[in-house]
């Protein structure tokens, strides 16, 4: 074992000045306008809500007639010529209606973040848009102690909520008994419903052998760390993944998706593992039980930010003024 985490230390040292060299570059986060936005502009008797889809499409929704109903009344392509730093968005209309003018729109982005932007476009006074969304997102992370030789369930989850309706998205490490060889051996990938089922509720805190730590996210949080699962979802699925140790994978995935979750507005503190023997987590356990120490310091240091149960099954209902999703 010291051996695996001498050579795990050398091999993740090696990556750290490219991590730092990111990090230098990435100072502020992406801009990330997936979602729903009401925009309030000059002339305008009611709000206009833009929803933008993640491959480059948008439409335009409001209410007509007598009853109300919500309607597309123009849909679109939009370009934003710099997610790190947006200065312009283009739109070319698919079905222009009485929204887009023929041909491509460009409006000037005079400020932004994660929850608001100001545009220009051309010949008109400023419009200010608001991000709006009757979902709730939640990062999971959870695992349990298991033995030094088999580990157990240690993983990540992101969930998306709509009042009663949950979308949970997982990866991670967990034992599955071979029988060929007679003992247990670790799969990496989406965690299994049945054991997902096991970590609905958090563990009473007089556990000793479960840890989790629960954290409430924007909806550009949520699409910032989804990125990273999929990513890590990618490399186990095509064979593609950074060590031969699941355990090692796993260690670096759970990292990561903890940086994406701090990296714009310091909103959680980070346990910044050395990836060195010194290190307390890396040092003091055993490599198949690492990702449940990491995640009960992650616990300590981030205790008043857990969102309890109770907390998280105070589901809101959907607002009625929102237009409903696809």
């Amino acid at each position: 074992m010291k051996r695996l985490l001498l050579l795990f230390s050398i091999i993740a040292l090696a990556l750290i000045p490219c991590a730092n060299v990111r990090a230098q570059e990435s100072d502020t986060c992406d801009f990330v306008i997936a979602g729903t936005w009401q925009v309030d502009a000059p002339g305008q008797a009611q709000p206009t809500y833009y929803r933008f889809a993640t491959d480059g499409s948008m439409k335009v929704l409001a209410r007509s007639g007598q009853d109300q109903k919500w309607i597309e009344t123009a849909s679109a392509n939009y370009k934003i010529n710099d997610v790190w730093a947006p200065k312009t968005i283009e739109f070319t209309p698919i079905n222009g209606g009485n929204v887009f003018k023929a041909g491509t729109t460009a409006m000037q982005i005079t400020q932004f973040n994660e929850g608001s932007m100001t545009t220009v476009a051309p010949g008109e006074g400023p419009a200010h848009w608001t991000r709006v969304d009757s979902h709730r997102y939640f990062v999971v992370f959870a695992g349990r102690m298991g033995t030094a030789r088999d580990g157990a369930p240690q993983f990540a989850m992101l969930i998306k909520t709509q009042g009663t309706r949950q979308q949970i998205e997982s990866f991670g490490v967990y034992p599955v008994r071979d029988e060929s060889i007679g003992k247990n051996v670790p799969v990496i990938g989406p965690i299994p419903d049945n054991i997902i089922s096991e970590f609905v509720n958090e563990p009473d805190p007089s556990w000793q052998n479960e840890a989790m730590l629960r954290l409430e996210l924007t909806p550009a949080e949520y699409a910032r760390s989804l990125r990273v699962m999929r990513d890590w979802e990618k490399r186990a699925s095509q064979d593609e993944l950074l060590y031969p140790i699941y355990y090692m994978d796993n260690v670096i995935f759970v990292d990561q998706l903890a940086k994406s979750v701090d990296s714009c507005d310091m909103k959680i503190k980070e346990y910044n593992m050395t990836w060195l023997l010194s290190d307390k987590v890396i040092a003091d356990h055993n490599l198949p039980q690492v990702v449940f120490y990491y995640t009960k310091e992650l616990r300590r240091m981030n205790d008043s930010l857990h969102v309890t149960d109770a907390k998280l099954y105070k589901f809101t209902k959907s607002r009625d003024d929102l237009p409903p999703e696809d």
